[in-house]
């Protein structure tokens, strides 16, 4: 699904943020209750980085685009025995983004819905879908840019932006303990369009509790 972004008056930021905490609070009280009856839950905190459009941003000037960077991802989910191999694996997830320029600040929130298949003793793909709430709320004030020929003074909007959308997720845990594992989640936003794909990953590092 598309990432669709617009700037949000007052009414529309409590409006939509009601509407986040109230999916959000569903989301919780069904893990809880899920856990609550569930002997088989296995609860786990998941540490690691999030990478976004994945090879696909410039940068620098030279060209380079972004393969690899360090957003602090932190996570809590857990694990719920179904059937046989097969496991549902829920999971809240918070990133507040650390490249930002001065004047705004960026923060997502993750909310995943993977399904586990138990393949060996130590290897597990998964797939799923994960629900996106981006937020980019500016801060105002003055930025100075290259406009092409030298630099230039521009104002920077005092503005919130709320983005929403949904991902594909592709993954593979490995297992390097009994209690801690790896994790690569491949995310994929616009699935239906992959001329307009836009390709992030997730690299974790995992402990069960």
């Amino acid at each position: 699904m598309r990432r669709t972004f617009k700037s949000l008056s007052v009414c529309d930021k409590i409006s939509s943020m009601k509407k986040f905490k109230q999916v959000l609070s569903i989301y919780l009280v069904f893990m809880g209750l899920f856990i609550s009856f569930n002997s088989f839950a296995l609860v786990d905190l998941n540490l690691g980085t999030y990478v976004s459009s994945f090879n696909q941003v410039q940068v620098n000037t030279s060209g380079q685009t972004r393969t690899f960077s360090f957003t602090p991802y932190f996570g809590v989910g857990a694990d719920f025995e179904l059937w046989g191999p097969i496991y549902f694996h829920p999971e809240f997830g918070l990133i507040k983004y650390t490249d930002t320029q001065t004047n705004y600040e960026k923060q997502e929130i993750f909310l995943h819905y993977n399904f586990d298949y138990q393949l060996s003793t130590s290897l597990t793909p998964r797939f799923g879908l994960t629900t996106h709430w981006l937020q980019i709320k500016g801060k105002g004030g003055k930025k100075k840019m290259n406009n092409g020929s030298g630099y230039a003074t521009f104002d920077s909007p005092a503005v919130t932006t709320t983005s929403y959308f949904t991902t594909l997720n592709l993954g593979l845990k490995a297992d390097i303990s009994p209690i801690y594992y790896l994790r690569f989640d491949f995310l994929l936003n616009d699935w239906k369009d992959i001329s307009q794909a836009s390709y992030n990953y997730l690299l974790t590092l995992n402990r069960f509790w």
